[in-house]
């Protein structure tokens, strides 16, 4: 399972990540087998879905993240740093981190448009 550490989860799939947004939602995460692993994904691309103007607001006016992409690194771990920052602010959110990913995955032009 991912955690907030930037490498870990830029290697992780789509999948694992999204899993790892369930397993934060739910109060047991040992409600999920590890057979549920489409359940868990599905939860968590829903809570993506039903938080993506939220991260949006939070992210594409954000000092870090703006500045960023005139500097982008290689390999775009400055990014997903910078994203990592801005929802970092919030206290509710799953971590921080596998949110900055998929959000990279997702793309700041398609997020920001």
């Amino acid at each position: 399972m991912p955690t907030n550490n930037i490498d870990e989860c830029r290697l992780a799939s789509d999948d694992e990540l999204y899993s790892a947004i369930a397993h934060w939602l739910l109060p047991d995460p040992d409600q999920l087998s590890p057979t549920d692993i489409r359940r868990a994904v599905d939860l968590g691309k829903a809570w993506m879905a039903n938080h993506l103007e939220e991260l949006r607001d939070l992210v594409c006016s954000h000092p870090q993240v703006v500045a960023v992409p005139a500097l982008v690194d290689a390999d775009g771990s400055e990014l997903v740093g910078a994203i990592a920052d801005a929802l970092s602010t919030v206290g509710h959110y799953p971590p921080v981190v596998v949110l900055a990913v998929l959000v990279t995955r997702y793309g700041l032009d398609k997020l920001c448009s």
